[in-house]
């Protein structure tokens, strides 16, 4: 009887594969939601906020009074434990960890807004949060008041000024009702603000800080667009180079690899900030993988790859200088790759596309502003 033949498949050979060629754009950065305190809202609320107090504090080492604004509450447990969350922030250091804004209203009433201050909590929640796209979550505690008093009208006068440091402090509702005899709270954090707002309700109808109040009112123009733009792209590619990259940016600059990549047929338009970008995209893939060119041996996320090294990489200026393997062409044709990732990010068709023609719609269309 004769034998069955078997057949064994041969293993595929990882280095016979063939490489892809990959670009990257820093403005494409990682997606991040962070979920500020909520915690004061709640004790704001239990303290039942009455009443606002104006005046004249005298903060410790001032050379003089500043005005001053105390919210007036009929639980004083609940005042304290706001407060220390306000603490909590680093309000004693720089009282604009807490976003406070005051809303006058046409009909004579104004609107109390106090929130955590958004780039300060991003900074205290996220390391390296200018490296993200970031999506904060927070709550705002809002409070009506029915009627405006002559000396808010005077403090919006003042908070025009340059310079406008305001106390914050905190205080209990009189048992006999004189406004006058406002109790104060011991043991309250120092609280000073440099950046109150109070503005008129008709200046505000874009601020999305407050249209959400504004009732009937349409989604005001230019607040962020859940999809990354152009312009998002743009903006964020220079930020990362700004913060991330300061020191290859300046070997680059010194390198003159700006000025010979724009010698290249089709290339002679090509921003210093796309010729920096494509420059360090050659640094760092060699980085991640020791003596790779344009990510081929990259692994399949390439920008979680990308940006988990960059997190932890630090530039120094130590007196190196770029790679001689970084010639010009090498660098046009990162920057070619990179403008293919970037416009494929926005479903825009780079098949058979020359590069010149991509250039061309990649600047008309706010890709790049340089």
């Amino acid at each position: 009887m004769a034998q069955r033949k078997t057949s064994k498949k041969k293993l595929k050979d990882k280095s016979s594969t063939q490489r892809i060629e990959k670009g990257f754009d820093f403005g494409d950065r990682k997606h991040i939601i962070a979920l500020a305190d909520t915690g004061f809202q709640q004790a704001l609320i239990d303290a039942q906020i009455v009443a606002c107090g104006y005046g004249y504090h005298q903060p410790t080492g001032s050379p003089g009074p500043i005005p001053g604004l105390t919210l007036v509450g009929t639980y004083e447990q609940p005042l304290k434990r706001a407060f220390e969350e306000f603490r909590r922030w680093g309000c004693e250091e720089d009282g604009d960890v807490m976003d406070m804004n005051i809303l006058l209203k046409k009909d004579g009433t104004y609107e109390m807004r106090i929130a955590p201050e958004a780039d300060r909590t991003m900074f205290r929640l996220v390391r390296q949060a200018v490296l993200y796209q970031p999506l904060m979550v927070h709550a705002w505690w809002i409070k009506p008041f029915d009627s405006t008093h002559p000396m808010l009208r005077e403090l919006k006068r003042y908070t025009d000024t340059a310079f406008h440091p305001v106390s914050i402090g905190a205080g209990m509702a009189p048992k006999n009702h004189n406004p006058a005899h406002i109790q104060p709270i011991d043991g309250l954090p120092r609280l000073i603000k440099f950046d109150l707002q109070i503005v008129n309700e008709d200046s505000v109808t874009g601020d999305p800080k407050f249209f959400f109040r504004n009732k009937g009112r349409k989604r005001p123009r230019g607040l962020p667009s859940p999809k990354l733009t152009p312009e998002d792209l743009c903006l964020g590619r220079k930020k990362i180079l700004d913060v991330a990259f300061p020191v290859s940016r300046e070997r680059i600059r010194r390198s003159g690899l700006v000025e010979q990549v724009r010698t290249l047929p089709m290339f002679e338009a090509v921003s210093e900030a796309q010729v920096v970008q494509a420059a360090i995209n050659l640094i760092l893939s060699n980085e991640l993988v020791r003596g790779d060119r344009h990510y081929t041996r990259a692994g399949e996320d390439l920008p979680s790859e990308i940006w988990k090294h960059v997190e932890q990489r630090l530039e120094m200026a130590n007196g190196e200088r770029m790679s001689p393997d970084h010639t010009h062409s090498v660098v046009a044709r990162q920057i070619e790759l990179d403008v293919r990732y970037a416009l494929t990010l926005h479903d825009v068709s780079t098949k058979s596309k020359t590069f010149s023609t991509l250039e061309q719609y990649f600047r008309r269309n706010g890709y790049i502003d340089d």
